[in-house]
């Protein structure tokens, strides 16, 4: 009898594991952060910082076409916000730099039972991917805000990164402009 219940509390942490890393498969990891002393209610206009998105690290490359296509989902995502995009950097209100990568990983999980010997070790591979956008005011060029997200990527999003890249660019730009805590505001 005690065997079984030892096999149902190791069959049951496994199942608690595997959902565990399921779960985490699909949920984007999102922060921000932001230096207070700018007026983020004054920027009207924005443009690149460079020319093309900057691939900071990863297994995998992204074309020329795939960066063009970032860029311009960004860049309507700014837009659809309510900003215009303009050529000259002297005239924009701010600077957007994109940071992407894409990094193989792998996971590590023990799920213990009863003794000393009992026990499994679970390993898994993925890919995570990050989008970073940099925000730098236009007049002092300094860093003024600060957008991440990272989330694990299955191969269909690693072939066609669009629809994917799209739904991280809406996720970090929900958070800017950044609203002023009610500390702040007072």
């Amino acid at each position: 009898m005690q065997k079984i219940v030892n096999l149902k509390m190791v069959i049951a942490g496994a199942l608690l594991a595997t959902s565990t890393l399921t779960a985490c498969e699909t949920t984007p990891k999102v922060r921000s952060d932001f230096d207070s002393s700018y007026d983020f209610a004054s920027y009207e206009t924005f443009t690149w910082a460079f020319e093309r998105v900057i691939l900071v690290s990863g297994d995998y490359i992204l074309g020329s076409v795939k960066r063009q296509v970032m860029i311009d989902q960004a860049k309507l995502a700014f837009e659809e916000k309510g900003y215009r995009f303009v050529d000259n950097a002297s005239e924009a209100d701010f600077v957007v730099s994109l940071s992407v990568g894409a990094q193989d990983k792998i996971d590590v999980d023990y799920v213990g039972g009863p003794g000393p010997w009992i026990g499994r070790t679970y390993t898994s591979r993925y890919t995570e991917g990050g989008l970073a956008i940099d925000i730098f005011d236009g007049g002092d060029k300094r860093a003024a805000w600060h957008g991440q997200s990272t989330k694990r990527l299955p191969q269909k999003e690693l072939d066609n990164p669009g629809p994917s890249f799209k739904e991280a660019v809406s996720l970090v730009l929900a958070n800017f402009p950044p609203q002023p805590t009610p500390l702040e505001a007072n």
